[in-house]
């Protein structure tokens, strides 16, 4: 299969007076070439090709940003949900309403923020069924629906690099069902020793996600939160080139606890979907475009399994090493190899059996050239090895590799 798409996005800025900027971006003919977009799909579902993008001219940030003597204020719609932190290690893109504030102390900097992130209303008829039976439209106007991120760090600058640590509570409701409360510690640290460049970032969940009492709900149990993180990067850079590797770990979700979430925590909040294609450091196919743009190949099993994956990096070790090397200063010239496997394995039913952790191993190689300074032409080629994870508990499942070609232009300016 193949497909081609494209996107225009144009900030405006207003400088009203000094200090004081008012800040707006816009998606324009955000598409994929061909689509029918008179098909029955709600457009803006997804970017993958069974979904209809946004054709036409999407505002997504409005915001405003004064600089005081007390500190830099940004509200409105902004870049959030959440916001990079630290490395690239966990970060993601998105909008969210919301306010942040931020101050330099000498070297250090203070950070604090809240955001209202995605939440629903419900506005279906009265159920008749189920743990909720009896409830009206009108009752589940009256329900918690917030969905709010808090945020507090501190950031040092440091003789040849820097250090953090940011503080983050969620605060999930979607009552009378349940009631999600999570605080995330996420320390930092990276620097430069000569000509080896290091980074090293880690994050701590803790928390509860529980109902409300609601005596209408049945079933529902208590689940304590703990899930952890762990990024390393050690680059070395000599001259026009430089190799390196990577080590991600990201907790998965013990199939034997039920009172326990140790996993997808990074999926419920947002976390770790950053979809720069190169400029981050994901595995291409497995992480980024299994679940979305290339199905995987095999069995109906492999094709079901694949949704086990998406496109948030979660439940995985995985083991990279990298290099690149520039022979002229217009060309650029990068590949990577990654060994992945599960942390847990699916939760599946009494008598079947999961028939591996193997997620498998992969290869990206990419070339870059800078036409002119704002426009580069890239041209990659990514191939995975598909392991035995795909299978699920079909123990006969056929599991293929498979791969993928892909060219894009960036024009900055």
């Amino acid at each position: 299969m193949s497909f081609a798409d494209q996107r225009l996005r144009l900030f405006l800025r207003l400088k009203i007076v000094d200090g004081i900027t008012f800040t707006s971006r816009m998606d324009l003919l955000e598409v994929i070439w061909g689509l029918d977009d008179t098909r029955k799909v709600a457009v803006g579902t997804g970017r993958g090709p069974d979904a209809v993008p946004d054709s036409n001219i999407q505002i997504d940030q409005t915001f405003m940003t004064a600089a005081t003597k007390l500190g830099q204020l940004k509200v409105g719609y902004q870049s959030a949900t959440p916001y990079g932190w630290g490395t690239y290690f966990m970060d993601s893109t998105g909008t969210a309403p919301g306010v942040a504030w931020q101050r330099a102390f000498g070297k250090a900097t203070i950070l604090a923020d809240w955001f209202v992130q995605d939440r629903a209303l419900n506005v279906t008829p009265a159920v008749t069924t189920g743990p909720v039976a009896g409830r009206t439209t009108a009752d589940v106007f009256a329900t918690d629906v917030s969905n709010d991120l808090y945020d507090l760090g501190i950031q040092y600058k440091l003789r040849a690099g820097d250090a953090g640590l940011l503080w983050s509570f969620f605060r999930q409701a979607s009552r009378p069902t349940s009631l999600l409360t999570v605080h995330n510690f996420q320390p930092y640290f990276r620097t430069k020793m000569g000509p080896v460049n290091l980074e090293v970032e880690a994050y701590w969940m803790i928390g509860k996600d529980t109902a409300d009492g609601d005596p209408a709900v049945a079933g529902i149990q208590e689940q304590d939160i703990s899930a952890q993180g762990l990024f390393l990067d050690a680059r070395y850079n000599a001259g026009p080139a430089y190799v390196g590797g990577r080590f991600f770990y990201l907790s998965g979700d013990d199939p034997g606890t039920f009172d326990e979430k140790e996993g997808s925590m990074n999926s419920t909040f947002g976390y770790a979907r950053d979809k720069k294609q190169w400029g981050g450091f994901t595995a291409f196919m497995w992480n980024l475009q299994a679940s979305n743009n290339v199905p995987l190949v095999g069995d109906v099993s492999v094709q079901n399994n694949r949704a086990n994956i998406g496109n948030i990096m979660d439940n995985a070790w995985i083991y990279q090493i990298y290099g690149g090397y520039s022979p002229t200063p217009k060309l650029d010239l990068s590949a990577r190899f990654h060994i992945m496997k599960a942390d847990e394995e699916p939760r599946v039913a009494a008598g079947s059996t999961w028939q591996s952790k193997d997620y498998g191993h992969e290869l990206d190689v990419k070339a870059t050239y800078k036409i002119f300074d704002a426009l580069t032409y890239n041209v990659g080629a990514v191939y995975f090895w598909t392991g035995d994870y795909f299978k699920g508990t079909n123990a006969a499942a056929q599991v293929d590799n498979t791969y993928m070609l892909l060219h894009w232009l960036d024009l900055l300016f």
